[in-house]
């Protein structure tokens, strides 16, 4: 019976260092990589040309700058700050949806509307639990 509970603790210690070092690692992206992430994740959903994949790039990359200049805005409140966040977010979206053509418009609602229903789910699930 001890031995059963050291194992679990050993591999509940391991777990949560391996979520620390997971966490780390994201955190410790530079804008320019974190940019290339949301252009992989646009690219993945929708056909992109190589001028919209230049410009969202360029958009994402500023976002991420900014996201991080708002960070380091000690004198805000944490709500002021995120507040901030979804103001140059819904900027970035909007500047990106200008880009892309009425197919795309539409690829991406779709892929929206999907990602909506699955996290209204998720939140129902986690309400009765």
């Amino acid at each position: 019976m001890k031995k059963t509970k050291w194992m679990l603790l050993c591999v509940l210690l391991f777990c949560t260092s391996l979520t620390n070092l997971y966490a780390r690692n994201s955190v410790g992206k530079t804008p320019e990589e974190r940019g290339a992430l949301t252009l992989q994740g646009y690219n993945k959903s929708l056909t992109l040309n190589s001028q919209q994949q230049e410009t969202i790039l360029v958009l994402a990359t500023k976002f991420a700058q900014k996201c991080d200049s708002i960070n380091k805005l000690d004198s805000l409140t944490l709500i002021e700050r995120m507040n901030l966040k979804k103001k140059e977010n819904g900027f970035m979206k909007s500047s990106i949806e200008n880009l892309l053509t009425e197919n795309q418009k539409k690829q991406l609602k779709s892929i929206q509307d999907e990602l909506k229903v699955i996290l209204d789910t998720k939140k129902k699930t986690n309400v009765n639990n």
